[in-house]
């Protein structure tokens, strides 16, 4: 009888600890923490790194960075190339991801601009007057 109590605890204590585990690994990220980004020009990755409500801790933190065409304002990134612009910035979604938006551009026809916020690989800003992609990747 002794030894049944005893397994019950030890089961007990082992269930405990993976819901605190998986409490942690759910609740206890930043959110942008899996998030990454890249933005290419040309097919050249210009930006590569993790996604933060703040734009510029992008640049900061990012794994890579052309600043010959990529730069920070105002909670801002700013892509230039040339006379050509975007402007994107980051928001927090309701459901607390990090996404971005291409909020400016001198394009002619703003489909970059209409894609509104996005959050996920499957639905990238894309840019085609100025040849520009920005893709936001979730990574486990």
């Amino acid at each position: 009888m002794n030894k049944k109590r005893n397994d019950i605890i030890l089961i007990s204590i082992f269930v405990l600890a993976a819901v605190a585990l998986l409490l942690f690994q759910f609740l206890g990220r930043s959110k942008g923490e899996n998030t990454r980004i890249t933005v290419t020009l040309n097919n050249e990755a210009i930006l590569k790194g993790r996604i933060y409500e703040d734009a510029g801790q992008i640049i900061k933190n990012a794994d890579y960075v052309d600043l010959k065409y990529i730069s920070y304002e105002d909670n801002k990134l700013m892509v230039m190339n040339g006379n050509d612009y975007n402007v994107l910035v980051t928001e927090t979604e309701e459901d607390g991801r990090i996404g971005i938006r291409c909020i400016d551009a001198n394009c002619k026809d703003h489909v970059c601009m209409d894609v509104g916020l996005t959050s996920s690989e499957e639905n990238p800003i894309v840019c085609l007057p100025h040849k520009l992609s920005v893709r936001v990747i979730r990574t486990e």
